[in-house]
């Protein structure tokens, strides 16, 4: 279940995920006192088109039912230029009840997204852009009352959050006798909406 403050951005369609263990803030700054990962996303391929998906049910104990779905398009456009989409949605049932506004499975979590992926070989270079985008809706918070029983609570509000990200890179490189140069460049945009009832 995310935080509230995590984009926890689903992985579908990832090719590896690398860790480097922490600290590393002489390289990346304060944030990665526990280390850095970095999550590389299948690049478009050229030859056959292709397309698959996935579809997923579940249940939560104490909640409802979980339904997920992602797809995922290959398309080779000419024999230098291709492109790989991909988009997902996930819902996940609450379980926590709320006595005070008489409502049950209060925090019910939905979550879609997509990423789109272009390479382009023209001559000795290699280009690679990528856009994604992800947007989670929780309807509520996921805090519980102990001392009024297990998955409980009593709020006079709901507690909404909206964790919205929106990404992107570009990636050219081009070979130099025995080496490769490479130029890499990207933007991040987070952003949250949350709710709190504070008595």
């Amino acid at each position: 279940f995310p935080s509230h403050d995590s984009p926890d951005l689903k992985l579908v369609d990832v090719q590896r995920v690398e860790v480097i263990k922490g600290p590393q803030g002489a390289l990346y700054g304060t944030g990665a006192l526990g280390g850095v990962y970095h999550i590389v996303a299948r690049k478009a391929e050229f030859g056959d088109a292709y397309s698959l998906g996935v579809a997923e049910l579940g249940t939560t104990q104490n909640g409802g039912v979980n339904m997920a779905a992602s797809a995922v398009a290959n398309a080779p456009l000419t024999n230098n230029l291709a492109t790989r989409v991909i988009g997902y949605a996930e819902r996940t049932s609450g379980w926590i009840d709320d006595l005070g506004r008489a409502q049950n499975n209060v925090n019910d979590v939905s979550t879609y997204g997509a990423r789109a992926h272009f390479r382009w070989r023209p001559e000795d270079f290699e280009i690679n852009a990528l856009l994604n985008f992800q947007t989670t809706t929780a309807k509520d918070s996921q805090y519980a009352d102990g001392n009024l029983g297990t998955y409980v609570r009593a709020t006079n509000i709901a507690e909404p959050h909206e964790n919205d990200y929106y990404g992107g890179q570009i990636n050219i490189s081009r070979p130099l006798g025995s080496m490769k140069a490479v130029f890499t460049s990207s933007f991040t945009h987070h952003h949250l909406t949350c709710y709190r009832d504070w008595e």
